[in-house]
C-alpha cells in the first residue's frame, strides 16, 4: 500500500526463502526501474535485489530491443521506463524522426502534445506497445487515477490500432522471470494481483 508494507508480508517472504524457494517481485509499475523497486522493497523490510524484480517496463524494453534493435522509439512514460529502454540499447525518437514503435507506460506528465506525436507515429506505421493494461490505479488516499491502460485506450480509440500489451495478468512477465532464472514456468506460483 504505497510506502506501507502489507502486514506479515516480510515474514511470509522470509519463510518462503528459508524453505529454499526463490521469490520474484513482478509489477506493472513501469515508472520505476527494477533497481528502484528493489531498493523500495528493502527499505520496507523485504530484502530484494534488481535480479529479483521484473517490471512491465523491463519486459517492454526487452521485447522492443529484440524486435526493433536500437529503435528509434517514441516514449510516453517516466524515468524508470526511460532507463530500462536506454539500458536495453534503445534510442528515443527525436522530434520529427520516424519512430519504429511507440512505447507507452504511465506518464503523470501526459500532455496533448505527447498524445498527438504518438497518434501520428502509430498512423505512420509505428508499432504500438503498452507496458500494462491497467486502466486505473488505486491511490493511497482511497481514490484512483488513470493508469497506463487508460492512456493507451485514448490512442487505441484515436488510431484504431490496439496496443500490444504483456504486463500482468499476461503470463509473459512471469515467463520472462522463468527464462532469466533458467526454470520451468510451470513450476512457478503467482501470488497477489
Amino acid at each position: 500500500h504505497g510506502d506501507r508494507p502489507v502486514d506479515g508480508a516480510a515474514d511470509a517472504i522470509a519463510a518462503l526463502r528459508r524453505k529454499g524457494l526463490r521469490v520474484a517481485f513482478c509489477t506493472n509499475n513501469a515508472t520505476l526501474h527494477r533497481r528502484d523497486v528493489a531498493a523500495k522493497l528493502t527499505r520496507l523490510g523485504v530484502s530484494a535485489s534488481e535480479s529479483d524484480v521484473a517490471t512491465s517496463g523491463s519486459l517492454a524494453a526487452a521485447l522492443a530491443a529484440e524486435r526493433w534493435g536500437e529503435g528509434p522509439v517514441y516514449l510516453i512514460g517516466e524515468q524508470g521506463l526511460r532507463s530500462e529502454l536506454s539500458e536495453a540499447g534503445l534510442r528515443e525518437a527525436e522530434d520529427g524522426e520516424a519512430a519504429r514503435a511507440v512505447i507507452l507506460g504511465l506518464d503523470r506528465d501526459f500532455t496533448f502534445a505527447k498524445a498527438k506525436a504518438a497518434h501520428r507515429a502509430i498512423l505512420g506505421g509505428a508499432r504500438f506497445l503498452a507496458t500494462n493494461p491497467d486502466v486505473l490505479l488505486p491511490g493511497t488516499d482511497g481514490g484512483s487515477c488513470p493508469g497506463a491502460g487508460g492512456l493507451s485506450a485514448l490512442l487505441e480509440t484515436s488510431t484504431g490500432v490496439r496496443a500490444e500489451c504483456h504486463g500482468k495478468p499476461s503470463p509473459r512477465l512471469f515467463e520472462a522471470v522463468a527464462h532469466a532464472w533458467g526454470v520451468d514456468a510451470a513450476g512457478m506460483v503467482a501470488v497477489g494481483l
